[in-house]
């Protein structure tokens, strides 16, 4: 079969009432398994990454100047490529709120 055919015969069927049952249906099992991503126990070597990481580093001092100097480099190169900039100024400002990003982000667990 050619690839227009099977195209249009998956459009023909998404279209369908069985067929959008079926694709809610999929995305509803698929999304079953998600969960938070929490911070690694106390006293293990993935918490003591962690800690220097995420607390001290992202947290801190150096990750708030690092965030601080990235938007106002972007803002400088506002005139030159604004779209360039503006994914500076997110970038940076990600940087910044790095440690509320990290914990509100979700963990798509599948069972296989």
């Amino acid at each position: 079969m050619k690839l227009d055919t099977i195209k249009s015969k998956a459009n023909a069927f998404i279209s369908t009432r069985r067929g959008k049952a079926a694709v809610v249906t999929s995305l509803l099992v698929i999304a079953g398994g998600a969960s938070a991503i929490v911070a690694p126990a106390a006293g293990t070597f993935a918490y003591d990454l962690y800690d220097v990481g995420v607390n001290d580093i992202l947290k801190g001092a150096p990750g708030f100047i690092g965030g601080m100097v990235g938007i106002i480099f972007s803002a400088t190169k506002m005139s030159d490529n604004w779209k360039m900039a503006g994914l500076g100024i997110l970038a940076s400002t990600a940087v910044i709120k790095a440690d509320t990003i990290t914990s509100s982000l979700g963990l798509m667990a599948t069972a296989i």
